[in-house]
């Protein structure tokens, strides 16, 4: 049963992105497996979905660092294999159905319903798609009044002996969205409306007042009209008792967006909301709510958009991280390699014997980036700034600049990674550490800090970042997230952790000392 779904659950992905028809305004090949307890009907027209198409209109449109590639490409081939293939043997169309969700088993409120047309055979289809998925069809796959069901084994077990019910309601729904590629139909039934009602009992004056039983009395039903790539249109109608009832629950729906748009932890937990909910809000007509989404209209563009730019955000912010992250990690395992090689790690700068500055650490770990032939060219016994020396600056390996730093000051040669300089540190003068020296422990000391983009240093100097004992996280590049921000630093044992930006300015002296003594408990 699970190789026979997984090449369906690849065609699902890209269905249910979109907001994941009745034959002659019914239910038609749905019905025999629609009763009371049905909540809502999916339907799909296989003819219609075009997924090349598709899968070219979200490369195209939608930012490469949200868009899974190798997925996309499986929707593309294996998808669209198993869409002919069901088309070819009498499959023209899908249903998914919907029942009551029971929270301790969620799986079990759908099924789906692939309608084979007469004078197909049901065996040969599974035959087909199995071909395709590289796997035997499944035993216990039920074929029921010419129809292959899909779902849980022990739901679909109990569907041989369904007993249908006539829903006008649905059927209603389903012809209300007639023609659309993909078709949503949902209504209450009476269970559902009664809880609502009690529920709701009587609505605040926020929400626009009135009775919970009038509101739930005044739904009838809901339809969703989908049409999908390269020409997406979302179609929205919410029928209503009569033009009165449409009102009330207009009020109400506008009323709960604007109480959730001007909520602050709403909208700082997903800012788009603001932008976003105004333009959701139905309009009334007659007994309808109608909202209608199209690019024509330019209101898809703008949900899009706005959906879209805080999971870029979020995208790119993680891959910037990690990037930074890999980097501090190449640099700590130079410097464990440096170790290696003399016995010890390098000193923070080089110096003459007339206490002349020379080079930064960064310059002597060159050989051990893949940079050995840019450190052959460097006059180790010249300082930073000597003619020679000045013309290499510009030439700074891509691993000492964080992907948060300006572009511009990445072109000058500036460094994000940094020496935490100051008493008990690891980097004090001009002579190289043991590690035998760092007594706290290796996995208790910190060895490189990521500074923010005003406290870059010119890679080629000696020149890092002084701790100011008062304000420790002073010059550090703090990274946000969802659960508040942190600063990256690399140990001295070499790995490379994320610290919280609210870390006890205690335990942080503590991290940043290397014979201190001092406990340093958690962080």
């Amino acid at each position: 049963m699970k190789r026979l779904l997984l090449p369906l659950a690849l065609y699902a992905t890209l269905l249910t992105p979109l907001l994941a028809s009745a034959q002659d305004g019914g239910l038609g090949a749905v019905a025999p497996f629609v009763n009371d307890e049905t909540v809502a009907v999916v339907r799909v027209d296989l003819k219609k979905i075009d997924l090349p198409t598709i899968v070219k209109s979200v490369t195209s449109t939608v930012p490469k660092e949200l868009v899974p590639g190798e997925a996309l490409k499986d929707v593309e081939t294996k998808g669209e294999g198993i869409r002919k293939a069901l088309v070819e043997n009498g499959v023209s169309e899908a249903f998914a159905v919907f029942g009551p969700v029971d929270l301790r088993r969620p799986d079990d409120s759908f099924f789906i319903v692939l309608p084979v047309i007469q004078g197909k055979s049901p065996q040969s289809v599974i035959d087909a798609i199995s071909e395709i998925a590289g796997s035997p069809p499944p035993d216990a796959l039920p074929i029921v009044n010419h129809a292959i069901l899909l779902g849980p084994p022990h739901r679909l077990e109990g569907l041989k002996e369904i007993k249908s019910a006539p829903r006008p309601d649905l059927a209603k729904a389903l012809a209300a969205s007639k023609g659309s590629t993909i078709q949503i139909a949902a209504a209450l039934h009476d269970d559902m409306r009664r809880v609502l009602a009690e529920t709701l009992d009587n609505l605040p004056k926020e929400l626009g007042g009135g009775s919970g039983e009038d509101f739930a009395g005044g739904l009838q039903w809901l339809a969703i009209g989908i049409d999908a790539p390269p020409k997406l249109s979302v179609t929205l109608t919410v029928q209503a008792k009569d033009a009165k009832s449409a009102l009330q629950v207009r009020t109400t729906l506008s009323a709960a967006m604007n109480l959730v748009a001007s909520s602050e932890e709403a909208t700082a937990n997903f800012p788009p909301l603001k932008t976003l909910l105004p333009l959701l809000v139905p309009e009334a007509k007659g007994d309808k709510l109608v909202l209608t989404l199209t690019q024509d209209n330019g209101k898809a563009k703008k949900i899009m958009d706005e959906l879209i730019k805080p999971a870029v955000i979020s995208a790119r912010g993680a891959a910037a991280r990690m990037q930074s992250t890999n980097n501090l990690k190449q640099i700590m395992l130079a410097m464990h390699n440096y170790h290696d090689t003399y016995r010890h790690f390098p000193a923070a700068y080089g110096m003459k014997k007339d206490g002349t500055k020379l080079l930064s650490w960064r310059v002597y770990l060159l050989p051990f980036l893949e940079q050995d032939a840019l450190y052959r060219e460097f006059h180790l016994d010249e300082p930073w700034d000597s003619d020679h020396n000045k013309k290499l600056i510009a030439r700074m390996p891509k691993v000492f600049a964080s992907p948060s730093l300006p572009e511009e000051l990445m072109k000058k040669g500036m460094a994000s990674y940094v020496a935490p300089v100051g008493e008990k540190t690891i980097w004090e003068g001009d002579k190289g550490l043991f590690l035998a020296n760092i007594t706290d422990g290796t996995s208790n000391t910190i060895g490189v800090l990521e500074a923010d983009a005003e406290h870059a240093v010119l890679w080629t100097k000696p020149d890092d970042l002084k701790i100011d004992w008062k304000d420790l996280k002073k010059g550090l590049e703090l990274w946000k997230s969802g659960t508040g921000s942190a600063f990256i630093a690399a140990f001295c044992d070499g790995s490379v952790r994320n610290i919280s930006d609210k870390v006890d300015p205690a335990t942080l002296k503590r991290l940043l000392q290397m014979n201190d003594g001092e406990p340093v408990g958690d962080f």
